[in-house]
């Protein structure tokens, strides 16, 4: 694609190019970018925003968290694990 702008006198002048990055593939789905300076993880924003909005609360102590721990446990398959321990006990 670099090698098209760089023949057209339009994207020429106006300096367009693709940024590329080297790709480790760890499975077919999945793979690892090389290492970009000035960047920080994803988790890394999303709890420092979550602790921002939250009044310093960690995204473990979210309202949302609590919902989802609550979700799971009422699923029917731990609601059945726990019914045959209380029977086994």
């Amino acid at each position: 694609m670099n090698k098209i702008f760089k023949e057209d006198p339009t994207c020429l002048n106006r300096e367009i190019y693709l940024k590329t990055f080297s790709v480790t593939p760890m499975t077919n789905r999945l793979g690892a970018l090389e290492w970009v300076d000035n960047t920080e993880p994803l988790k890394t924003l999303i709890n420092r925003e979550h602790a921002r909005l939250e009044n310093g609360k960690s995204l473990n102590e979210s309202r949302a968290q609590a919902s989802l721990m609550k979700w799971l446990k009422n699923l029917p398959v731990n609601k059945t694990e726990a019914a045959q321990k209380s029977i086994m006990v």
